[in-house]
């Protein structure tokens, strides 16, 4: 009887630390979501270095970009 309490005691335990590392990570999540979307994209840090709309990238980085969009697509 006295197992089975403490094997109770120790799932239970298991459970809430489950739990609570999930609702941890969550609210992590949603803090770092919170932070870029309502403070730092008002301000535009996110835009280091703005260009135009029809700026086109380097063409050292064209190749490297069409590469990666080329491994990327499925077969």
């Amino acid at each position: 009887m006295l197992f089975l309490w403490l094997f109770g005691l120790r799932l239970r335990f298991l459970c809430f630390l489950f739990l609570f590392f999930f609702l941890f990570g969550f609210f992590c999540r949603f803090l770092l979501f919170f932070f870029r979307v309502f403070l730092l994209f008002p301000t535009g840090i996110h835009h280091s270095d703005p260009q135009p709309a029809d700026a086109q990238p380097h063409p050292q980085n064209a190749a490297r970009i069409l590469r990666s969009h080329a491994i990327a697509q499925p077969l």
